[in-house]
């Protein structure tokens, strides 16, 4: 009996592991920090550029980098108390944004 308990203590956890780390993880802190200025659909909003074609652009590990430190020159600013779980789920929900039209990624330097 204790081996199918811990059997199934181990699908429990992998399965709740598994839905964490879906987009939907990442929308609240999306919703929380970046929406304000980027748009809730990441195509721009009053005080931030539209994201979303650019956000293909970028690699995970370039993304976290800039959620942590921003770019204080162009106006974002640092997140580096964003843990590093919420960073993952963050990219994940930014990489299902659409660009409105339909526009091409673009890297913007």
């Amino acid at each position: 009996m204790r081996n199918v308990t811990a059997a199934w203590m181990i699908v429990l956890t992998v399965c709740s592991v598994a839905s964490a780390q879906t987009p939907d993880a990442g929308r609240n802190t999306f919703v929380a920090r970046c929406a304000g200025c980027h748009g809730t659909d990441g195509n721009g909003g009053e005080l931030g550029p539209a994201i979303a074609a650019r956000v293909p652009t970028r690699s995970d590990s370039e993304l976290q980098e800039l959620i942590r430190d921003g770019r204080p020159a162009a106006g974002m600013p640092a997140f580096p108390a964003v843990t590093a779980p919420e960073s993952a789920h963050l990219v994940a929900f930014l990489r299902t944004l659409k660009p409105r039209g339909g526009a091409a990624p673009q890297r913007v330097s």
